[in-house]
């Protein structure tokens, strides 16, 4: 069963994205994008009970306690504090889950609003196509982890800049949000450098590990897990013991072509903030191969990467040579929507809106 608002949406958006990119050439000013931002967030910040994670998330907010901060951390001491307290926050304006989603969205939206007019403004709107493609996951599944996400990528600038206090403040405050951001904060040191010899073993190895199945990440996980032990032991137990490797698909072939795209690119992001995003499509390729063993750890570590797609496919499309640039926009054009409808598949993610009426959460939850 594949959802088609998802895709109807997609396709709208990428209507209003050539109209925007059309009269930009004329005009300063286009309505385009200021319609696709309104349309972004009623479409994801109205959404019903989509995807898994809700199943807990929702009762977390009906019980977590408004009546004073302190209660609302210790509540559930596991979830990071910051997260708490941001919920708490916005119970404490209106307890309802629905207008916390609808909160939610408005902030990501902003952030993600920044981050494109910064980085790629010609291309603005097609940034929130990728994002829907490539990162839907973090909107309806990752409550915690889209804003220590978000964080790092608001922390990018500060790497080129090379300041690192404003860097690692920005990575602390999304460590509140979710345990994950400690992995970013020894990027600074790398993630400037250049990476281009690296990609092409990378990229090949990766590709080699995926369509033979080998297991990498499963014995090192299982070897920390015994000296850690208890909790960590079982979940690595059961992590393994559900993981089915994804082996020979279109996806491997997808994220090779991608690969050896940014190592065609490469050379013209010296000396630009462009260097830093390719690197972290590339970190995203990694978790992908690598890691491929372990869906769960996959797909967790490779969304701590993805937005930088959202950066590179529009970067690839502005310098690629003139003979070669449709041929790159019809290849990610096909990666976008042939993602979307990988992503989009089954009941867990059939799409209900606030405006329409949804499936109550005792109904979704049946689906899982």
């Amino acid at each position: 069963m594949f959802n088609f608002e998802y895709l109807i949406l997609e396709i709208f958006l990428l209507i209003l994205f050539i109209l925007d990119y059309k009269q930009n050439k004329k005009f300063k000013y286009t309505p385009w994008k200021k319609i696709a931002i309104i349309i972004y967030i009623l479409f994801w910040g109205l959404r019903g009970f989509i995807g898994t994670d809700f199943s807990w998330y929702y009762p977390f907010f009906n019980q977590i306690p408004t009546d004073n901060l302190y209660n609302a951390i210790t509540y559930r001491p596991l979830i990071e504090p910051g997260y708490s307290v941001y919920q708490y926050i916005i119970k404490n304006i209106y307890p309802n889950y629905h207008f916390f989603i609808f909160i939610s969205t408005i902030i990501n939206t902003i952030i993600l609003d920044y981050i494109f007019k910064k980085e790629i403004p010609r291309y603005y709107i097609l940034g929130f196509i990728i994002f829907m493609a490539f990162c839907a996951n973090m909107e309806f599944n990752n409550l915690r982890n889209i804003k220590s996400i978000l964080l790092f990528f608001i922390s990018i600038k500060y790497i080129h800049n090379k300041n690192f206090k404003k860097f690692l403040l920005l990575n602390l405050l999304g460590l509140t949000f979710h345990s994950t951001s400690i992995f970013y904060i020894p990027l600074y040191f790398i993630l400037n450098k250049n990476w281009r010899k690296l990609i092409l073993p990378i990229i090949f190895v990766g590709f080699i590990v995926v369509i033979f199945n080998i297991g990498l990440i499963s014995p090192i996980a299982l070897y920390l897990g015994s000296i850690l032990g208890g909790k960590y032991l079982s979940a690595t137990e059961v992590f393994i013991s559900n993981a089915v490797s994804s082996g020979f698909t279109f996806g491997a072939i997808e994220r090779l072509l991608i690969g050896l795209l940014v190592y065609y690119i490469y050379p013209t992001t010296k000396g630009n903030i462009n260097r830093i995003y390719a690197n972290l499509l590339i970190c995203y390729l990694i978790c992908f191969s690598y890691f491929n063993d372990i869906p769960v750890f996959r797909l967790r570590f490779a969304l701590m990467f993805a937005p930088a797609i959202c950066i590179i496919f529009p970067f690839c499309i502005y310098v690629i040579k003139r003979k070669y640039k449709i041929a790159v926009t019809l290849f990610i054009m096909c990666c976008i929507f042939l993602q979307s409808i990988i992503n989009f598949q089954g009941h867990l993610f059939e799409y209900d809106n606030l405006i329409f009426g949804i499936k109550s959460y005792e109904q979704r939850l049946n689906n899982l």
